[in-house]
């Protein structure tokens, strides 16, 4: 590789990217115009608007046309009026015109540039190479149109920018002299000028740099797609990795950006491309790098800053982007002056805020990137002043980003292969943990296995006392019953027959639990209403449509249904004697309700009542003093309700736990 006059040839045997993207950063040291070989001298520069090359050889390599030309400001003169205007006057080039320099304010307007030549002897297949001249221009050789890129033009209306790096091959010069001129005119950009310098040297030279020039573009540019692609590839299937797309965004830009700047290899591949969208392009990579590089270091390294602090460093840029879609290129070219101290600011803020941060916490991957961006921010700052014609390097962002971006798609590479192989640990984790589980599993299986076989056994068990214990009572309650019928007392046989009532309201709630099986709660209906159908068959055969029976949908446990099967046998046998003897026409009302922190029980009839000043708590019935003696031990109370016929009312505290609220409507009706 030889490096002359701010002129890169690349001449290696093998080529690759990578190679050029790591050898073109240093070249960032070396001054504009530094002697690289000992002992040779720097190149001529020109004077007075002749530069004199008689002395130099061209195999070491172009030389660029810098130095001071000709110029005539606000004129655009051919060759034959050129040799004999006198209004030319010396001007450095590169040159970038400013306020009125091309005979318009604003850095607009048209000049002509003039210099002279002095080639060695038999100097033959020279040719000369250009960049960028803002914005049109038309360069001639000894008289002849060689070539331009636009139309130049006094007339802003009839003036064509365009950018069109190339190289021109130049005619045999028989008296070692060559006329150079070249027409410049410049209305759509920030300012106008030849901006780069025009190098000459061997025409095989030239095409050979500007090849290698193209390739590395080119090559950089679809590296680059390609990593963008298989970022975007891996988001698509991890959408909620945001670092994936920002890394995709990032390196589109940056491969796009390669094409749009130097060479300007996009313009070859679209020769179409207007000149407009051109330029938009260029500006769009460049308000758009560095807040995306932001947003992927965020979501690398999000606990860094918070999303307020991310938004300051992000927002910035967005008023710069916005003039990409709408600003005349005159505006949108001179606010790039305005965003370059913005960006880098903003630039450096990221560096420290993020990554130097997440580096000092030894957060994985945040030193490689750190080193990566101070790079770019190198280049950036060399970038800046170049593009401002302070200095006189090259552009080297493309070389910083392609650098970047690989050591972004390092870092990814680290992170998916170390989530890769979590995720194997992981797997490998899971395996065993569901081996272990399914081993607990089947443990727990075998008892659940053991456990209702022990409850099945538990329940044949409670059904065959239940079987046992209700069997037993009906054989006392007939032995009773036969008793009775043979005792001629009849206070005697009186109490039989209650002793038979109390032993069939225990003996039901023991045959209703073997019916429902291991259900340990009853329905309080159908316990009252078959209590009372039994009760009214066994005392002297009441007629059942005579008792009115009204009970809420209700279910308690079965030690409950024994005293409330209790308390209501004594009063219903109670309202049996007195309110329903044998051919009365009495009826009997019984109440089954839940109330607050409660069940309330009520037995009315239409007889004649409680005798005055009677009371449930001193009388000497045993029926009274049963159904107090239930009714104090469960901490409840009974009472005599004034009013016609007798009415006794009972209130037994329960729990919220022990009373089950049926879905059925409550039931008002006769018994069967």
């Amino acid at each position: 590789m030889l490096y002359t006059s701010g002129m890169i040839s690349f001449r290696p045997r093998l080529w690759h990217p990578a190679i050029v993207v790591f050898a073109a950063l240093p070249l960032l040291a070396f001054p504009a115009h530094a002697e690289v070989e000992g002992g040779l001298s720097a190149p001529p520069r020109a004077r007075e608007g002749t530069i004199d090359l008689r002395a130099w050889d061209f195999d070491r390599g172009p030389v660029a046309l810098i130095g001071s030309w000709y110029f005539a400001r606000g004129r655009l003169y051919d060759p034959a009026e050129a040799l004999t205007a006198g209004d030319f006057v010396p001007r450095h080039v590169p040159d970038r015109w400013q306020g009125a320099a091309g005979g318009v304010m604003k850095g607009e307007g048209a000049g002509t540039y003039r210099l002279d030549i002095l080639l060695p002897p038999d100097s033959t297949g020279l040719a000369l190479r250009y960049s960028t001249v803002s914005t049109a221009f038309t360069l001639f050789a000894d008289g002849r149109v060689i070539g331009g890129a636009g139309r130049p033009s006094l007339d802003p209306r009839l003036a064509i920018p365009a950018y069109r790096p190339g190289i021109l091959a130049l005619p045999a010069s028989p008296d070692g002299r060559l006329h150079l001129l070249v027409e410049v005119s410049n209305y759509a950009y920030r300012s106008g000028g030849l901006w780069r310098p025009i190098f000459i040297g061997r025409h095989s030279d030239l095409v050979n740099a500007r090849f290698f020039d193209s390739a590395f573009a080119i090559g950089l540019a679809a590296a680059l797609t390609a990593m963008s692609i298989h970022a975007l590839l891996l988001f698509a299937h991890r959408s909620k990795e945001r670092s994936y797309l920002y890394f995709a965004v990032f390196s589109l830009l940056v491969a796009l950006r390669s094409l749009v700047t130097g060479e300007y290899v996009l313009v070859a591949l679209f020769p179409g491309l207007p000149f407009d969208s051109l330029i938009r392009i260029e500006y769009l990579t460049a308000f758009l790098l560095i807040p995306f590089a932001t947003l992927f270091f965020f979501s690398l390294f999000s606990t860094e800053i918070s999303r307020k602090l991310l938004l300051l460093l992000v927002l910035p840029h967005v008023p710069f982007a916005l003039l990409i879609a709408w600003a005349p290129l005159s505006l949108l070219t001179r606010s790039i002056s305005y965003y370059y101290p913005v960006a880098l600011i903003l630039m450096c803020c990221t560096i420290v805020l993020i990554l130097a941060r997440a580096a000092s916490r030894r957060r994985p991957g945040s030193g490689i990137l750190l080193a990566a961006s101070a790079i770019v921010a190198v280049a950036a700052v060399n970038d800046m002043l170049f593009s401002s014609f302070i200095i006189s390097t090259f552009n080297a962002i493309p070389a910083a980003m392609g650098i970047f971006v690989l050591m972004q798609d390092f870092v990814l590479a680290r992170r998916y292969s170390q989530a890769f192989s979590d995720n194997e640990r992981l797997s490998v984790e899971l395996r065993q943990s569901n081996l272990r589980l399914s081993r607990e599993i089947e443990g727990h299986r075998e008892a659940r296995w053991h456990l209702e076989l022990l409850v099945a056994e538990k329940e044949t068990h409670l059904q065959e006392i239940h079987h046992r214990i209700k069997n037993s009572l009906q054989i006392v309650s007939s032995i009773a019953g036969l008793q009775s019928h043979r005792i001629e007392d009849e206070t005697a046989a009186r109490a039989l027959s209650s002793l038979r009532d109390r032993i069939r309201a225990i003996s039901l709630v023991h045959e209703k639990l073997y019916e429902s099986g291991s259900e340990d709660k009853l329905d309080v209906l159908t316990y009252a209403r078959e209590l009372l159908d039994r009760l009214s068959m066994g005392l002297g055969g009441q007629e059942s449509s005579r008792i009115e029976l009204e009970c809420a949908p209700l279910r308690i446990p079965a030690s409950y249904c024994i005293d409330l099967g209790l308390v209501l046998a004594e009063l219903a046998a109670n309202a049996f004697r007195h309110a329903l003897p044998d051919g009365g026409i009495g009826r009997m009302k019984v109440k089954i309700a839940a109330i607050d922190g409660g069940l309330s029980l009520s037995v009315c009839d239409s007889g004649p009542g409680f005798p005055e000043n009677f009371s449930i708590q001193t009388d000497s019935s045993v029926g009274f003093k049963i159904v107090t003696s239930i009714v104090m031990a469960r901490g409840g109370r009974v009472e005599i309700i004034a009013g016609a016929g007798g009415c006794v009312e009972v209130r037994l505290p329960f729990r919220k736990s022990e009373i089950v609220a049926e879905t059925h409507i409550h039931e008002v009706a006769g018994l069967r």
